[in-house]
């Protein structure tokens, strides 16, 4: 199945404002196409072969789930994996990608 150029650069967007926002970027394509993990997969990792996503392992200012565990307490947080500064830093690598994205929307 022959996914058109506009929608790749729309799921790479859906999929990034996920990922600045702290959500499961993939579920949040599911949700918003209303689609298949599987499909929307498909269309994730052809958004990173057509490069509008970064390919992994990604290094930079990108967010990290973040756990601290002290006993009996313990508590998660997103934080920026470069700084460790809580999400979304200043220097946050979505911004720079969302950007770079072609205006369709």
């Amino acid at each position: 199945m022959m996914t058109s150029r506009r929608k790749i650069i729309y799921v790479a967007t859906v999929y990034l404002r996920a990922v600045h926002d702290g959500r499961d970027p993939l579920y949040a394509v599911c949700e918003w196409f209303r689609v298949t993990r599987a499909t929307a997969g498909q269309w994730v990792s052809r958004s990173r072969e057509l490069g509008y996503l970064p390919t992994p392992p990604l290094c930079g200012h990108w967010p990290r789930l973040t756990r601290w565990d002290d006993g009996p307490i313990s508590s998660a947080w997103i934080a920026c994996e470069a700084c460790m500064n809580p999400w979304p830093c200043t220097q946050a690598d979505t911004i720079a990608w969302l950007e770079r994205l072609p205006r369709m929307l």
